[in-house]
């Protein structure tokens, strides 16, 4: 194996370590809120609270997830959990460490970038099952298929 495919197969267990553990966070912080708004929005009751509920939810999640990222990078000079595990760190471009407010940037970058897919992808999919006469999401209509009850 190459340097190239050595570095690239790291960074992929880098961040398939730390993406798992800020999906955990946003799962552990969301769950319940999301229930909570699915609960109202079934029973037709208000759903303001429980969407401010959700927002502050997504919020904390993001919040961790940053330190999550920033904090081990401080710690471990340049190396987030998932990278530590595998002998990488972030250097800047003349090969000295990472400065904090770069890092920082960075991470919340990434962050950012992670919510605004999954966001775009989980309002897409609500949207259209609460919406839509036939209770369809979006990959239902891309797969021409549909869910039903399993017995």
């Amino acid at each position: 194996m190459n340097d190239k495919s050595e570095m690239r197969l790291r960074r992929l267990i880098a961040a398939l370590v730390d993406g798992l553990f800020i999906y955990i966070f946003f799962f552990a912080f969301s769950f319940q809120s999301a229930l909570s708004l699915y609960n109202a929005l079934k029973a037709n009751t208000d759903i303001f609270s429980s969407s401010i509920g959700l927002v502050i939810s997504i919020l904390s999640a993001v919040v961790l997830s940053i330190l999550y990222l920033v904090v081990p990078a401080i710690v471990f000079k340049g190396s987030t959990i998932g990278m530590k595990m595998v002998s990488i760190r972030f250097v800047q471009l003349n090969n000295e460490n990472i400065t904090l407010s770069k890092l920082i940037v960075r991470e919340t970058l990434v962050i950012f970038t992670l919510i605004l897919t999954c966001t775009l992808s989980v309002i897409a999919s609500f949207v259209a099952l609460f919406y839509n006469q036939d209770g369809k999401t979006f990959y239902d209509y891309i797969s021409f298929n549909k869910v039903v009850l399993s017995r």
